[in-house]
C-alpha cells in the first residue's frame, strides 16, 4: 500500500513539472505565436509599388542648328531658346549670313532661322530694320510629323515650305491663286517588297485653276502677280503596307514635300 501511495505522489509531482515547463515555454512565444518558427516581416508591403519619375519638357538652350549636309529643313531659336512646336515670330531683319536669318523681334530678343534649301534656290536678300513673319504649323498623322511654313515681309512670300502626311494625297495652299495638288490616279510604282508598296504620286502646280505638273527633284519656274518664282517637289509618295503587315506598318499614307522662294 505505501509503494502505490509512493508512485500516485511521484507521478502527480512529474506532471506537474511537465506542465509547468509546457506553460514557460509558450510564454517564451507570445500571446497570437505558435512554437514554429514565424519569418520577418517585410521592410515594406509587398503590393508597394514605386512610380517612376515625372517626364518634364526640356527647354533647349542656344541658337538653332542643322546638318550641314540636309537638302530641305529649318530651325529657329529666340532669346537663346530653340523653339520647338508651333512658331508665330514678328520681327525686323539684322542680316542674313551663312544660310541663317538673324533677326529681332518686337520685344527686342534677337533669333535665327536657319534654313537649309535645294542647291539653285536662295533665301530673298533682305534689307536690314525690312520686317518679316515666320509662321510654321505642325500637322501629325499616325507615327508622322509633319509642317507647313510660310515667312512673308510686308506681304511677300519670301519663302513656303511643307511636308505633310495623310490618309488621302494631299494638297497644299501656298497662296490663294497657288495650290499644289496630289493626283493619285495617276500613281505609279516605285518599288515591291513583302512588308508594302511605295507609289509615286504626280503632283501637280494649279495657278488660276490651270494644272502644271512638276517633276521630283527638279526647279520648275512660274510667274504669279508678275513676280517670278521656283519651287520644287522632294517627295511625293504613298505608302501602302500589305495585308499581314498593316497593324505593325509606320509610315503609310501619302507623303508631299515641297520648297518654294522668289527667283
Amino acid at each position: 500500500m505505501k509503494n502505490y501511495c509512493r508512485t500516485r505522489t511521484c507521478s502527480r509531482i512529474l506532471g506537474v513539472l511537465l506542465l509547468l515547463v509546457c506553460l514557460n515555454f509558450l510564454s517564451s512565444c507570445g500571446p497570437n505565436e505558435t512554437p514554429e518558427q514565424t519569418p520577418p516581416k517585410p521592410e515594406e508591403p509587398a503590393t508597394t509599388l514605386k512610380m517612376p519619375a515625372p517626364i518634364e519638357s526640356r527647354v533647349i538652350r542656344g541658337e538653332a542648328t542643322l546638318p550641314e549636309e540636309l537638302v530641305l529643313g529649318f530651325a529657329l531659336d529666340v532669346s537663346d531658346t530653340v523653339l520647338a512646336g508651333d512658331w508665330d515670330v514678328v520681327a525686323s531683319i539684322i542680316g542674313i549670313e551663312e544660310r541663317t536669318v538673324i533677326f529681332e523681334t518686337e520685344k527686342g530678343e534677337t533669333g535665327h532661322l536657319v534654313y537649309r534649301i535645294p542647291k539653285g534656290m536662295q533665301f530673298p536678300l533682305l534689307e536690314p530694320k525690312q520686317p518679316i513673319s515666320i509662321s510654321r504649323n505642325m500637322r501629325g498623322y499616325e507615327a508622322s510629323l509633319g509642317y507647313q511654313l510660310h515667312v512673308t515681309s510686308e506681304d511677300d512670300l519670301m519663302l513656303s515650305s511643307g511636308r505633310i502626311f495623310g490618309e488621302k494625297a494631299q494638297e497644299a495652299r501656298i497662296l490663294p491663286r497657288l495650290l499644289l495638288q496630289q493626283i493619285p490616279e495617276k500613281a505609279t510604282v516605285l518599288s515591291e517588297s513583302k512588308y508594302e508598296t511605295i507609289y509615286q504620286v504626280p503632283v501637280y502646280l494649279i495657278l488660276n485653276e490651270k494644272p502644271r505638273e512638276l517633276k521630283l527633284g527638279e526647279l520648275t519656274e512660274f510667274m504669279l502677280d508678275r513676280k517670278v518664282f521656283l519651287i520644287m517637289v522632294t517627295e511625293r509618295s504613298n505608302v501602302i503596307p500589305n495585308e499581314e503587315y498593316k497593324g505593325v506598318a509606320e509610315g503609310k499614307g501619302y507623303t508631299l514635300e515641297y520648297v518654294l522662294v522668289p527667283k
